[in-house]
């Protein structure tokens, strides 16, 4: 089992904290000028135990392989057995946690701007940026977040070429767990992904128009287009 040396005390930006683990990214966004976002996929990840650094972004991890064994602690979760593949970890920015696995492991990581994620809550649900709180959760099973985060490792394969819809649909990830929770009434007049029916119902629109719009660039194109 192989370790690295105890962290800094700072936060440190996703692509420093890959270049201080013990092996690489099979795939991720360095090259695919995302703003607000950053992704890798790891394969095969040998056993290791190491204190894990603050990261100035909020992540995801999407687990596509557990491995046999899994000790995972972070800001008051404890979880000593290994989250079922589908699962998702999120860990908020700034925390710092400490992990231990066996057994080959293939996750994929999903980083965002807090800025990003305040940006949409803020613009697709009308909330105060400053009162949004990303939980620390070890095991959540929420579909459509898996299926947004699946899309995005599809893309890394693809290296961006899917364009716009993809981009669109990565920018659906901050609000994906808010949008849940969000009453149908409140959402009728905010989102576009909604319509309202003759006697007040309200229906899903297709996939393509549930994601949450940020910003273009002043090009024109999408914030998150590779």
């Amino acid at each position: 089992m192989r370790q690295v040396e105890p962290q800094p005390a700072e936060p440190i930006r996703a692509l420093d904290w890959r270049k201080i683990i013990p092996f690489q990214a099979v795939a991720s966004s360095d090259r695919l000028r995302w703003v607000g976002l950053e992704a890798a996929r790891f394969r095969a990840s040998p056993a290791w135990e190491y204190n894990a650094p603050a990261l100035t972004h909020h992540r995801l991890v999407l687990v596509t392989r557990p491995p046999q064994e899994l000790d995972l602690r972070f800001e008051g979760v404890k979880r000593h057995v290994p989250p079922p593949a589908g699962a998702v970890i999120l860990v908020p920015a700034g925390t710092p946690g400490q992990v231990r696995w066996s057994g080959g492991f293939d996750w994929f990581h999903i980083y965002l701007e807090p800025a990003l994620v305040e940006r949409v809550a803020a613009e697709a649900f009308d909330l105060d940026p400053k009162r949004v709180v990303v939980p620390p959760l070890a095991n959540l099973q929420l579909p459509p977040l898996r299926a947004t985060m699946e899309a995005v490792n599809a893309e890394l394969t693809t290296g961006g070429a899917r364009g716009p819809r993809q981009g669109r649909r990565r920018s659906n990830i901050p609000a994906m767990r808010r949008r849940q929770r969000q009453p149908a009434a409140r959402r009728r007049d905010r989102s576009p992904g909604h319509r309202t029916t003759e006697r007040g119902q309200v229906r899903a629109a297709p996939p393509r128009y549930r994601c949450c719009r940020l910003p273009r660039r002043e090009d024109g194109g999408h914030r998150h287009e590779g």
